[in-house]
């Protein structure tokens, strides 16, 4: 995990940017790290039809629009007193390009913004601007939804759940996880799911748990997440392993609404083309059902 230096607080001032808000300013307290509150101007999403007369006026229009912007970034700003902040307002016509641009352009460390998204069909083809920055983004990015739990920005986070599939890009999300936990002195929980299906020609025995079919996959998971957790170090730390089966991103969701976890680490390499589009990756459904704020780290940073 690198250190905390830039915090980049996308917002469109929405419900779900304000419970991301409370996210930054504890990750930004804690870490001594410049939070940069930043709002992108997009003039085709503004619902305005202009006739083609009123193009020479567009610049002033643009700055209208900035200076409103300006103006909210300074009244999220006046609960900031004791943090380095920095206001952007940025003019494009595509929030998570600008967005990522701005994270590559100025090396921020972590991005921390809400999530709501399109829904049905216009998702699956589109996309929403969390997702973009997600996938293309350079670094890190943490995101909570309306009705997410809520985290205290004087307590932190208290209860961290690390799913993991034993892969390396779990691993630095599970490595993300432990600093994160030393920081707060947080409990670890670190969760497998196995995701075997019986065949049905097993239902005869009464047996409908892949872990009761064959117990030896129950004992050499729970030992390959013992293995895990050493690995990115959590020895030292209070910690918790569990091992679930099921479908991953319900188990994982399930399971931290149960533990009342307040912050969810995944890793995340996705899918690409087509099938990432129909199907999504774990990650990014363990977002859309977390009853927490979601960190997601990638191979790539």
């Amino acid at each position: 995990m690198p250190r905390l230096r830039k915090i980049l607080f996308p917002t469109d001032f929405s419900e779900s940017a304000e419970v991301a808000f409370n996210h930054a300013v504890t990750l930004a307290s804690h870490f001594n790290a410049k939070l940069i509150l930043f709002h992108a101007v997009l003039m085709y999403e503004e619902g305005l039809h202009l006739p083609e007369d009123a193009f020479p006026e567009l610049d002033q229009l643009y700055h209208a629009m900035e200076e409103r912007a300006r103006a909210s970034l300074a009244e999220l700003g006046e609960k900031l007193r004791e943090l380095r902040v920095e206001r952007v307002v940025a003019r494009g016509i595509s929030a998570s390009e600008e967005i990522v641009g701005y994270a590559k352009e100025n090396k921020v460390d972590l991005i921390v913004m809400g999530t709501h998204g399109r829904k049905g069909l216009a998702h699956l083809v589109l996309g929403s601007v969390t997702d973009h920055v997600i996938r293309h983004g350079p670094v890190p990015v943490l995101t909570a939804r309306t009705g997410s739990r809520p985290v205290d920005p004087a307590e932190g986070y208290k209860k961290i759940v690390v799913p993991t599939d034993l892969s390396e890009h779990s691993e630095i999300a599970g490595k993300w996880a432990v600093k994160l936990a030393e920081k707060y002195g947080a409990e670890l929980h670190f969760v497998h799911v196995v995701e075997d299906d019986i065949h049905p020609a097993y239902f005869v025995t009464g047996k409908t748990s892949i872990f009761e079919l064959i117990p030896e996959v129950l004992e050499r998971s729970q030992e390959a997440l013992a293995r895990f957790a050493r690995r990115v170090r959590a020895g030292s730390l209070p910690h918790k392993i569990r091992v679930l089966e099921g479908e991953a991103h319900v188990q994982v969701a399930q399971y931290a609404e149960a533990e009342k976890a307040d912050l969810i680490v995944a890793g995340t390499r996705g899918l690409k083309g087509i099938e990432h589009i129909l199907l999504g990756s774990t990650t990014e459904r363990i977002i859309r059902r977390a009853p927490c704020a979601v960190l997601v780290t990638k191979k790539t940073e």
